[in-house]
């Protein structure tokens, strides 16, 4: 068990490199021994399951950019060119995502969301574990997980031209379409400036095709532009997970070609089971849907899923759908949330979790230097932090449980109960 004593700041500690692992290593290189940018890519060398790989490497993120502990965007690289590789077993591709639990003192929230939403969606991100090894130094666990992108084993849509594409209601990136609503997307694919398939006519259409999709949310035309199985098994996650960026940050989206909008694959779930303390997140109870207005961490938020829920025989689907993942052995029945999350403790419990706190002394310590994300009370144990989660997800379940048959019963007089 690991129990740390308390301290304002987050100490920081060195770890050696010579254990004997039980996930694989991650050993990244960069060039001439400089410390990863969040404006500039890197040179640096990629040593995994025994095979080297030439890279490029840069910060990613919003608020973890703050973190003590960054997470990483990773480019494959052969020369001038783009090298595509399946790593540890991965669909092959240039593009990856090295995300590093920090705020989540859990380690699997991430790994677990994206693990349910490979059942909800035609694809979700794959992930493995991985210990990162920086420029020689120990820098704990870490997630390589697949980035969301167009491919035949990613997001599957048809080119720009006949009607695809994907898109991620996020921080307003550029390049970005606004709706006539003011909705911001930014641009998944088509990638935007350099990307071929990127036109001022092709951003014309899409503006025109979404504010035509969110017009007709409130109209029996929506069945015209939603893809409703995948709407409403996003929602009944980002509910049973409470998240706090539900239904505002993280959200991807793609046209397929069924020339419908799909929502997903689900994208971090960081703030989610009990992750935050504000707004009610360690509270089980109380619909997420129905509280979009605050100031932080985004003021803005869409209420496409609450205008949806105003349709009969929407709402039905909804109720039925819940019941149906709540049914003894199904996604979210409280044996599979159990063992989803026993599965990955068992893997992180065998030395990884104990030399990442080691690394990065959170347990039982305020998130420094980003206090707004500690969670209380904070447990002086990993084990701890990973058991009110799941007890979280229980409990949120029950209650998800006892007033399903009462979603979507708004006042006349606005989307809230």
């Amino acid at each position: 068990m690991l129990a740390l004593s308390t301290s304002m700041a987050c100490a920081q500690a060195t770890v050696g490199t010579d254990f004997v692992p039980t996930v694989p290593v991650l050993r990244i290189e960069i060039e001439d021994g400089h410390t990863p940018s969040r404006r500039k890519e890197r040179d640096a060398l990629i040593t995994l399951a025994g095979i080297r790989y030439h890279a490029r490497i840069k910060v990613r993120g919003s608020s973890s950019a703050h973190y003590p502990k960054k997470q990483f965007a990773l480019k494959l690289r052969a020369g001038a060119s783009k090298r595509e590789a399946g790593l540890l077993g991965m669909a092959e591709a240039s593009s990856w995502v090295l995300a590093s639990p920090y705020a989540d003192k859990t380690l699997i929230k991430n790994v677990l969301g994206l693990a349910q939403a490979r059942q909800l969606f035609p694809y979700a991100p794959q992930t493995r574990w991985v210990e990162l090894i920086l420029n020689g130094d120990y820098h704990g666990v870490y997630t390589l997980t697949e980035k969301i992108e167009r491919g035949r084993h990613k997001v599957d849509v048809p080119p720009i031209e006949n009607g695809g594409f994907i898109l991620n209601v996020d921080a307003g990136d550029s390049p970005y379409v606004e709706s006539d609503q003011g909705t911001r997307y930014t641009l998944v694919y088509p990638e935007g400036d350099g990307d071929e398939e990127f036109s001022p006519r092709t951003m014309s259409w899409l503006r025109k095709w979404l504010s035509a999709f969110e017009a007709s949310l409130s109209t029996d035309d929506y069945t015209r532009y939603v893809h409703s199985q995948s709407f409403i098994d996003y929602f009944l996650q980002q509910e049973l997970w409470k998240n706090i960026d539900a239904f505002r940050k993280s959200m991807y989206l793609y046209k397929g070609a069924d020339h419908k909008l799909h929502m997903g694959p689900s994208w971090d779930f960081d703030l989610g089971a009990a992750g935050l303390s504000f707004y009610d997140g360690t509270k089980p109870d109380g619909w997420r849907h129905a509280k979009l207005e605050y100031a932080w961490p985004s003021p803005d938020y869409v209420t496409w899923f609450n205008e949806l829920l105003r349709h009969t025989d929407y709402r039905r689907r909804v109720i039925a759908r819940w019941k149906e993942l709540r049914e003894p052995g199904a996604l979210f029945s409280d044996d599979r949330i159990r063992s989803m999350i026993s599965e990955h403790l068992q893997v992180l419990s065998k030395g990884p979790a104990s030399r990442n706190f080691s690394r990065w002394k959170v347990i039982n310590r305020p998130l420094f230097p980003v206090l707004y994300f500690t969670v209380f009370p904070m447990y002086d144990t990993w084990e701890g932090e990973v058991r009110r989660s799941e007890k979280f997800l229980l409990d949120r379940a029950r209650w998800i449980d006892a007033n399903i048959d009462e979603v979507g019963k708004f006042r006349a007089d606005g989307l809230t109960y």
